[in-house]
């Protein structure tokens, strides 16, 4: 990032009262999405810029105002977001024309960069939620106040509608197994977000049913005999059994006993391949979200394959997988623009890699699924580090050097 230009404000001492842990008080501010907020009682962790003017775009700002020192209406670490959103967009942007196969985004930063929430609120802009009455993407390109941006997210919101599915890897682990597969983790939050059952199984029933037009007389058959609607039936622990009742019901002849279709499904396999997880993908978000493009947006991936040779290599093998699929069905015009799956981390792709003791995982191969890296730590970071915590007052500068040369010339004492 090039060098911050603006004058920097002086330190006059009033907020050094600001300490870490300080409650803050029990009041509610205005914010720029016009309801208050209340950061004494505010349960994630946020940025907050605090600032005594705000500019309108095509405005001049009041005369010589930049000269301020402090006044200028951005940060380092805002701009930095800015340049990355830009250039993320615009890959976006040209990928329904340019078809290819490098859907993996690598967002990385250490705890506390602004990781998750540079990916979460990308996703919200891509899929222009409505976020207390007002459109996100407006929200967004009020804050960025880039052109750039603003257009890019224009022509993306008009010609590719887009729905994001948001989720965190480590809230989604089965506490009842040892490892579980990148593709388990998003098959299970895409049949959650389109309203399938989260059990595998029953899930494959209700995609079938659906296929044959015959899913709507199952759920009110549910009804009829369990006196429960359907979607807290596929949630309990008699599901299967329940399900295989309502079947019986409804075709005697294939399902003679009430739990005849129970018993098949005690010798099947559940497990699911990628390649199965990727094209279901596809197919149900079709058949019940059509004509729009979907992003996946998953959170801490890093440290869910963290020095598994095994884990980076599947998460590899699903990123291909996602994007030679949606490549030919691009092609085929199958579908408005491919997938694009974007990661979190504490840490970049090649630190990941280097951690792994294993000659089977080829960072060459991960580069190319992750074609787009964006890494919120080395000059974001380094800025807020240099020029808000270590940089020091002029007038004590004299005194630290003093005091450095005591301790230098001193011999270690044990203790």
């Amino acid at each position: 990032m090039s060098k911050w230009p603006w004058p920097e404000p002086k330190d006059d001492g009033a907020a050094k009262h600001l300490i870490a842990g300080t409650r803050l008080p029990d009041v509610a501010l205005p914010a720029t999405f016009a309801a208050p907020v209340n950061l004494a009682r505010y349960q994630e962790r946020a940025i907050v810029f605090i600032y005594p003017f705000t500019g309108t775009p095509g405005e001049p700002n009041p005369p010589d105002w930049d000269t301020i020192p402090g006044a200028h209406g951005s940060t380092p670490e805002a701009e930095g977001f800015r340049d990355q959103y830009a250039a993320f967009l615009k890959a976006v942007a040209e990928a329904p024309t340019e078809p290819h196969e490098s859907v993996g985004v690598w967002v990385s930063g250490f705890f506390g960069s602004g990781k998750s929430s540079f990916a979460k609120n990308f996703g919200y802009a891509l899929e222009n939620r409505r976020v207390l009455g007002q459109d996100f993407s407006a929200l967004f390109k009020q804050q960025i106040r880039d052109e750039q941006v603003r257009n890019l997210l224009d022509l993306i919101n008009t010609r590719f509608p887009t729905e994001v599915i948001l989720f965190d890897i480590a809230k989604e682990q089965d506490t009842r197994r040892v490892t579980q597969r990148i593709a388990e983790f998003i098959y299970t939050a895409l049949l959650r977000e389109l309203d399938y059952a989260e059990d595998f199984d029953i899930a494959e029933l209700e995609i079938e049913l659906e296929a044959e037009a015959k899913l709507d007389q199952f759920i009110a058959k549910c009804k009829q005999i369990h006196s429960q609607e359907w979607r807290i039936v596929r949630k309990g622990a008699q599901r299967l059994s329940r399900a295989s009742a309502v079947l019986h019901a409804l075709d005697p002849v294939t399902y003679p006993a009430a739990d005849s279709w129970a018993h098949t499904q005690r010798s099947r396999d559940a497990a699911i391949s990628v390649s199965k997880v990727v094209h279901r993908t596809f197919e149900l978000f079709g058949r019940r979200r059509p004509g729009k493009a979907l992003v996946l947006v998953i959170d801490e991936v890093g440290q869910h394959v963290a020095r598994s040779g095994d884990k980076i290599e599947d998460l590899r093998a699903t990123i291909e997988e996602f994007g030679k699929v949606g490549r030919n069905l691009l092609k085929a015009r199958k579908i408005p623009a491919p997938c694009w799956i974007v990661v979190t981390s504490q840490e970049k792709l090649d630190e990941v890699v280097a951690a792994i003791d294993s000659k089977r995982v080829e960072l060459a191969k991960l580069q190319d699924r992750f074609r787009h890296r964006v890494d919120l730590a080395p000059s974001d970071i380094r800025e807020v580090a240099t020029r808000r915590v270590l940089a020091k007052k002029d007038d004590a500068l004299p005194i630290l050097r003093k005091l450095s040369l005591i301790h230098i010339s001193e011999p270690t004492r044990p203790y």
